[in-house]
């Protein structure tokens, strides 16, 4: 037994109080709104001193080979993060870790649509255990800086991760719902009241948006993809090669075949076929600095050698800085070297308006607008793709002309 299947045991057995509703529906219209307890997706726990927990009968959950029937993975979700840290554990944040989650409204989870449509085959790549690739190396709790690009886990490391992986409700629930509702809900004969909610972490759904945004600005001035669906890149069959090299060795992240596609069948992915995205630009050193936390692929200083001169002063001695390694094959391929900046700026042709947090209303971010990214390498601007180009004139005539 792994911890979650011993949780997930624990939990379906509430005490030998789950009740088991076959028409969920009729019980959330007619019962609900005479009872006090927290109503969920699947679930509705009483309060008081021996709560029960009504559950949707048609709703189960399978961990590590054991079916559990009227039972949601969204249960699991508490029970496991309270394990991981030894019992309810509050994360440390500020308003303004709170202000740097809101400001990004609208552009925390990429997506882009690249203008036209290919004209040979392309083939969808889906990242491995979506936004878990990155959040397994947080910890339980992380301290960011969106400034700077430096985090910190300073919480507990995540457990039985083979068991939680496959759970894909519950991982992504966790990492979303969770670290972004500041209150939970619960009800009493139809009326709603507010409690907080313990597992609230602004600073941690900051820093998964930042590496999310940061990986598709990358792989959209790299690779000219045609779609990004949250986590799925849509590019060209003769660019996957260069693709998984890429962000295996930059971001320390796998990607498999989801799905491909040739001319004249139907567009098989949930993306409008307009031309957009909401991109928004991650500062060059702040991309940087994120790629090589992630994989530790960056210069590392040495530590200073102290001595002891004839009259024993002592004396700090710098050594000499960490040779730069040879480039890996997709740095070589795009003429970039091992520590090499990665200039990427994301273009918006028309001035960006502003947004108004409805939690804060006195936080007020840029909200981003339509455009396309255009990669520069080194201090000379690269020229960005013929098409993209040609786009770029048309709309941003006067400040190309200007940035050249």
């Amino acid at each position: 037994m792994t911890l979650i299947t011993d949780l997930a045991t624990e939990v379906h057995a509430f005490r030998g109080r789950r009740v088991a509703v076959a028409d969920w529906d009729h019980f959330k219209q007619t019962e609900v709104p005479h009872r006090r307890g927290f109503l969920g997706y699947h679930a509705f726990t009483t309060l008081g001193r021996h709560p029960w927990r009504f559950a949707d009968a048609r709703v189960s959950t399978t961990v590590g080979g054991l079916v559990l029937p009227a039972m949601s993975q969204l249960e699991l979700r508490a029970p496991y993060v309270d394990a991981c840290n030894g019992g309810k554990r509050r994360a440390r944040w500020s308003s303004r870790d709170e202000d740097a989650m809101h400001a990004v409204d609208g552009a925390a989870i990429p997506h882009y649509r690249r203008p036209g449509m290919p004209t040979g085959r392309v083939v969808g790549m889906d990242m491995d255990h979506s936004y878990w690739q990155f959040v397994k190396e947080f910890s339980t709790q992380v301290e960011y800086r969106p400034s700077s690009g430096a985090w910190g886990a300073v919480g507990a490391e995540w457990q039985d991760l083979p068991t939680l992986l496959p759970l894909k409700t519950m991982r992504s629930a966790i990492c979303t719902a969770s670290w972004r509702n500041k209150t939970a809900v619960w009800t009493s004969e139809g009326e709603d009241h507010e409690v907080k909610s313990p597992y609230y972490q602004p600073q941690a759904f900051r820093l998964l948006s930042d590496y999310l945004m940061s990986w598709a600005q990358e792989v959209v001035a790299l690779f000219q993809p045609w779609a990004i669906i949250v986590d799925c890149v849509v590019l060209d069959e003769d660019k996957v090669e260069g693709f998984l090299e890429f962000q295996a060795d930059r971001w320390g992240v796998t990607s498999h075949l989801e799905r491909e596609w040739s001319p004249g069948e139907e567009w098989p992915w949930p993306t409008s076929r307009r031309p957009g995205h909401n991109l928004r630009q991650v500062p060059d050193l702040v991309r940087q600095r994120l790629a090589w936390l992630a994989t530790g692929h960056g210069p590392h200083d040495a530590p200073l050698i102290a001595t002891r001169d004839d009259a024993g002063e002592l004396e700090l001695a710098e050594p000499e800085p960490e040779p730069e390694p040879e480039p890996a094959p997709w740095q070589v391929a795009q003429g970039i070297t091992r520590w090499g900046l990665l200039h990427v700026r994301v273009v918006s042709p028309r001035k960006p308006g502003r947004h108004v947090s409805v939690r804060r209303p006195h936080c007020a971010g840029a909200s981003p607008g339509k455009g396309e990214v255009v990669w520069t390498e080194g201090e000379e601007r690269a020229p960005p793709p013929a098409e993209l180009l040609a786009a770029l004139r048309r709309s941003l005539a006067g400040p190309l002309r200007a940035g050249r």
